[in-house]
C-alpha cells in the first residue's frame, strides 16, 4: 500500500499530525476496539479530528 501511495504522488507518514488527511486502518477490526482501546495511532488522528478513516480494502478499491 505504501509504494501505491507513494506512486500516486501521496505522502507515508509513520505517525499522525495536523497534515494527515487520510488513515487507513486494516479490513478487520479488532477485539480490543469494543472495549475504546484503538491505538495510539488512531486515537492522536480522533484528536486531531480531520482524517478521514478508510479501510485498507477501500483505499485500494479508490485507488487502483
Amino acid at each position: 500500500v505504501e509504494g501505491l501511495i507513494l506512486y500516486k504522488g501521496g505522502k507515508v507518514q509513520r505517525g499522525v499530525n495536523f497534515e494527515t488527511d487520510y488513515v487507513v486502518v486494516g479490513s478487520r477490526r479488532s477485539p480490543s476496539w469494543k472495549y475504546n482501546e484503538y491505538g495510539a495511532k488512531i486515537d492522536a488522528a480522533l484528536e486531531i479530528g480531520r482524517a478521514a478513516f478508510v479501510t485498507e480494502e477501500h483505499f485500494l478499491k479508490e485507488v487502483l
